[in-house]
Order: structure tokens, then C-alpha cells, then sequence
């Protein structure tokens, strides 16, 4: 019998792989494509970047997917896939459209209503055609289940668009991410769910060889639109909380993946209060997000991106602890990644006096 982790190293090697092939590809290929990033305003690169990364990770993580559900019938750990095939087809497809979307957009600049139009649509779409896909949080009435649904991939998938401000981080806050994910598989006996992280751990790893500060290709909208909305279907996917015996403080698993994905949803939420503050569109970008305000109190810009990668593990590994304490132990869990932030605050506030 195949050993679970030996698997898992496949399907993080082979999208690894595919994925700088194809992000070496994308950088020779998008400039004859018009597909750059110019510099100017607020944007710091100083010379035409590349954007075609985004497509490299869809397809490094998109073509083994598609290749395995279509082998589901061999049987052997493709048969795995069966199950589980109607789910992991649609977030397939509606990784598809979402990655569009943003290729539309880098091309074209399409306007904020339209782009989550397109987001809501396919986040419906998703919640109407499988139950798998419907974030319920134990309540009764569709409509709340179906508005819980709707916000959380559209308000993750523009949560990483919003985190894609800064080289490298927003690729490796996605691989720290879905790390984390892989391990709460193995560790909750979910291996499809560990091995499909794992392989969107490789698609991300393998665009960050080209990515990571000083970077040579941009993901654009395609890859910040398509990490939020994949790493947000496969939390709905994953099982976090099974009813029946139990400590109580196993209720708290149902938190895991919004501690997992807390940094993306911080910066999101902070960025937003700013520009709200200073009476500016939300959706006209500039400089307030966590990255620059971590830059502007003095930290370069490798030590910001590993940084908030420490961040995003250190709450990826209070995550993991939930639902293993009792209530008593889940809810100090709780404080511990509450008091990150609260630490990250004064961080700021600090060197907002000394600047």
C-alpha cells in the first residue's frame, strides 16, 4: 500500500514543477502578449514586470487536478478522487472563470462592481450545485448558510488580491497557508484534502522561485483573484468539525481556517478602515497596507514578507491546536492568536512615533 505521505510528495513536486515551467514560460510569453505590470504612482518596480504568473499557478495546479479526476476509475489513490469529484470539479471551473477574471482585468482594468459581480456569481454557482461547498456553521436556515458562503470566497479571493502589494507575499502567505491546511489533513484523516494542499502548496512554491524579493514576474489579479478563491473553496471542502461525542472545545475547530487565513483578512480589514478614515475609495490602491507599514517603520523588503510568512505560521499553528484542548484550553488558543495582533499593533504604533 502507497504510504499517505509519499503521495503527498508527489502532488507537491509534480505542480512544483509544472509551475516554474510554466512561470519561466509566462515571462518570455506575456510581454510579446502586452501582459505587464508599468511602473508609476504608487507602484515601486521600477522597469515593465510580467504578469503572466497567476496562469502559470492555475495551470500547475489546475492540469493534475483535471488529470486525476479524470483517472478516478483506475482506482489506486486516483480513486480517491470519486467521491469527491462533483465539489473538486466545480472549484476547478470556478477557479477557471475566477483567474479570467483577473486576466480580464490586468488587460483591461475592469471596473470593482463588475469584478464582484463575476465573484458572487461564481460563489453561487458553487453553493447551488453541491452541499459539499455551503459554509452552514451549524445553522438551519439556507439563507443564512448560502450569505456565509457568498462572503467568505468573495471576501478571501480579494483578500489575497489585496495581499499581492509586495514581492513574494502574497505566493507565500498562500504556501504557508495551504501547509497548514495539508497538515490539518493528515492530522484529521483527511489525506485527499492534505494531498490537493500540498500540490497548491507546489503550484505556489514553484511561481515563488521568480517571485520572491527581487522579483522577475508578477502574478497580477489572475494569480491574487485564483489563490484567495481556490485556498477559500478548499476550507469549505475540508471537514473541520464532525457532530456527535465530544469535548467541548472541539466546537472551536470550525475557526481553524479563519485563523489559518487571519493575516490576509487583517490586512484587508485594516486597509479598508484606513482609506475609510481618510475618505478614500476602498478600492483605489495605495500604500497602507500591512507590508508598507511594516516597510515604512523601517523593516526592508525580504524581512517584511518573511515577517508576516511567520505570522500567518505561527497562527497557522494555533489553528491546529483547536479542537484537540477542552473548552478551557481552546479558548487560551483563541487569546494566544488574538494577542499576536494586538502585539503586531503595537509594533506599529511604536514605529510610527519613532518615524
Amino acid at each position: 500500500m502507497t504510504s499517505p505521505l509519499l503521495i503527498g510528495g508527489v502532488a507537491f513536486a509534480v505542480p512544483f514543477a509544472l509551475s516554474v515551467l510554466f512561470t519561466a514560460l509566462a515571462m518570455r510569453v506575456s510581454p510579446r502578449l502586452g501582459l505587464v505590470d508599468t511602473p508609476g504612482g504608487r507602484k515601486a518596480h521600477e522597469r515593465p514586470m510580467p504578469l503572466g504568473g497567476g496562469v502559470a499557478i492555475w495551470l500547475a495546479w489546475g492540469l493534475p487536478l483535471a488529470a486525476a479526476l479524470l483517472l478516478t476509475r483506475a482506482g489506486g489513490p486516483f480513486g480517491q478522487f470519486a467521491p469527491r469529484a462533483n465539489p473538486l470539479g466545480l472549484i476547478l471551473a470556478g477557479g477557471f472563470a475566477i483567474m479570467l477574471l483577473g486576466l480580464l482585468d490586468d488587460a483591461f482594468d475592469l471596473s470593482p462592481a463588475l469584478r464582484l459581480a463575476v465573484q458572487a456569481a461564481v460563489a453561487s454557482g458553487l453553493y447551488l450545485m453541491s452541499n459539499e461547498l455551503r459554509v452552514t456553521l451549524f445553522v438551519g436556515w439556507p439563507g443564512l448558510s448560502f450569505l456565509y458562503t457568498v462572503l467568505w470566497i468573495v471576501g478571501i479571493t480579494n483578500a489575497f488580491n489585496f495581499l499581492d502589494n509586495t514581492d513574494g507575499l502574497s505566493a507565500g502567505v498562500a504556501l504557508v497557508a495551504s501547509g497548514v491546511l495539508a497538515f490539518v489533513g493528515f492530522q484529521s484523516g483527511q489525506d485527499l484534502m492534505a494531498w490537493l494542499a500540498l500540490g497548491f502548496a507546489g503550484a505556489t512554491a514553484g511561481f515563488l522561485v521568480f517571485n520572491f524579493p527581487p522579483a522577475r514576474i508578477y502574478m497580477g489579479d489572475a494569480g491574487g483573484l485564483f489563490l484567495g478563491f481556490a485556498l477559500s473553496a478548499l476550507t469549505i471542502l475540508f471537514t473541520f468539525y464532525e457532530s456527535g461525542d465530544a469535548p467541548s472545545g472541539r466546537l472551536y475547530r470550525v475557526l481553524m481556517p479563519l485563523f489559518i487565513l487571519a493575516l490576509p483578512v487583517f490586512d484587508t480589514v485594516t486597509v479598508i478602515a484606513i482609506r475609510l478614515r481618510e475618505g478614500r475609495p476602498i478600492w483605489r490602491g495605495d500604500r497602507s497596507h500591512f507590508s508598507h507599514r511594516l516597510m515604512a517603520i523601517g523593516m526592508s523588503k525580504r524581512e517584511t514578507v518573511i515577517f508576516i510568512y511567520l505570522v500567518t505560521f505561527c497562527l497557522g499553528l494555533v489553528a491546529t491546536l483547536l479542537g484537540s484542548l477542552d473548552e478551557a484550553g481552546s479558548i487560551t488558543t483563541l487569546a494566544i492568536g488574538v494577542t499576536i495582533f494586538v502585539l503586531i499593533a503595537l509594533l506599529e504604533r511604536a514605529g510610527r512615533r519613532r518615524n
